[in-house]
């Protein structure tokens, strides 16, 4: 009988709303690009979109896009992201052979914890097999950033790391 392998990282499992975490991997220079981005806006939120390959369960960023915060209150804790500039990342991505595999926003003030917001966000059938990369900043400067995914209904930590 023929026996049915495991399913790759960031693919769908067994269970219909399941996704395996990916693993981030980005750029030290887009990385330092979305650290920039975030320390300019402190103390309000930032964000932004990931552009670049899914690529054997990890999602590779390549190249990053900053997004206004369009949110008219609490800009300290909450961001809105201007809907044009997903619109134009993924108009650029899709000229270059690539794809939109994220987002990023920041924490002024606060770990790099998805909050409740965050999940509300991110909505599943959506953005499964995305990355949610959170940003730190502390006082105006980075402090640490975390990536989050999608598993069903919630987002759960994945691995991220810079190339």
């Amino acid at each position: 009988p023929h026996r049915r392998r495991p399913p790759p990282r960031g693919t769908p499992d067994r269970h219909p709303r399941r996704i395996l975490p990916p693993m981030l991997e980005v750029r030290r220079a887009e990385l330092d690009a979305m650290i920039a981005h975030a320390e300019r806006q402190f103390p309000h939120e930032c964000c932004g979109i990931l552009v670049g390959r899914r690529d054997g369960g990890a999602n590779r960023v390549e190249r990053t896009f900053e997004a206004a915060n369009v949110v008219t209150v609490r800009q300290h804790d909450r961001f809105e992201m201007d809907p044009r500039a997903i619109l134009e990342a993924d108009e650029w991505a899709r000229g270059h052979g690539i794809e939109v595999v994220g987002f990023y926003h920041s924490h002024p003030d606060h770990p790099p914890i998805a909050s409740a917001t965050d999940n509300e966000w991110a909505r599943p059938g959506w953005h499964d097999g995305y990355s949610f990369l959170i940003l730190s900043i502390r006082r105006g400067r980075y402090a640490e950033g975390r990536s989050w995914t999608l598993d069903g209904e919630r987002l759960v930590e994945e691995p991220f790391q810079t190339t």
